[in-house]
Order: structure tokens, then C-alpha cells, then sequence
């Protein structure tokens, strides 16, 4: 069996990560490499739940993490991503927005001062017709 994707052997920041974490489950699949993260402990899991996982993870150590407590995820590009999930692509991704940060903050610069002056005009152009009225 070929082994897993690794995005980057560079860690991602608790930065990004508490950013990106928005969730605590008992089990989940990272869909950036397809590991499958699940907790040892078995609290929150169905019946035969956690037998089941460890019987799997012994046929196909590569593809099940055991972990010690919830899984902490997110939501990157519509992909559920783990924290801390073996192939770092949460890494890879911070390595890129670093790079590129130039014209990321440049982009958010330019398109928030964007809405702030329609939201401006739209809250004028309310004011006056609620004193039209």
C-alpha cells in the first residue's frame, strides 16, 4: 500500500488552528488525505462503534489515527480538515497564505474598505428616505 499524503512537514500555528477549529467529534474523516481520526476513549460513539474502528485500524494502520479525546476539525475549502492530522495540510496551507500575504492583505484591504463605503451609502440613502417619509 502506498503511504498517505503529507502536505508539509512544516506545523501549522495554534493561530490557523484555533481559527480553523470549529468542531469536536468522536470520529472524522479528514477529507485532505482521507486518514480516519477517532477517540480512544469511545465516549460518545455507538455501540460496537470503537471495536469496530480499532479492528480497521489494525488491518490498515495508515488510514485510522487513534487519539487521545475528541477530534478537534474544521471546515477548509467545503473539505473537513483535522487539526493536527498527520498529513498537515492545515501546514501547507499557512505556508501558503504566508507567502502569498502580500497580496492577501492587499485583496481584504481593498474589499472591505469596498463594502464599508456601500454600507455607508446604504445607510445614508436610508436615512433620507426615512426622512422623505
Amino acid at each position: 500500500m502506498l503511504p498517505l499524503k503529507v502536505f508539509s512537514e512544516q506545523p501549522v500555528s495554534e493561530i490557523l488552528a484555533s481559527l480553523v477549529c470549529d468542531s469536536i467529534s468522536p470520529v472524522v474523516k479528514c477529507e485532505h488525505c482521507g486518514r480516519i481520526h477517532y477517540d480512544s476513549s469511545g465516549e460518545f460513539m455507538g455501540k460496537g462503534e470503537l471495536v469496530r474502528l480499532e479492528k480497521q485500524a489494525k488491518k490498515n494502520p495508515q488510514t485510522y489515527v487513534k487519539n487521545d479525546g475528541g477530534i478537534h476539525w474544521g471546515v477548509i475549502w467545503a473539505n473537513r480538515t483535522v487539526i493536527n492530522c498527520p498529513c498537515n495540510f492545515l501546514g501547507w496551507l499557512e505556508g501558503h497564505i504566508w507567502r502569498d500575504r502580500k497580496l492577501i492583505s492587499g485583496y481584504l484591504l481593498e474589499k472591505s474598505t469596498a463594502v464599508l463605503e456601500e454600507a455607508k451609502r446604504t445607510h445614508e440613502d436610508a436615512s433620507k428616505a426615512a426622512l422623505v417619509e
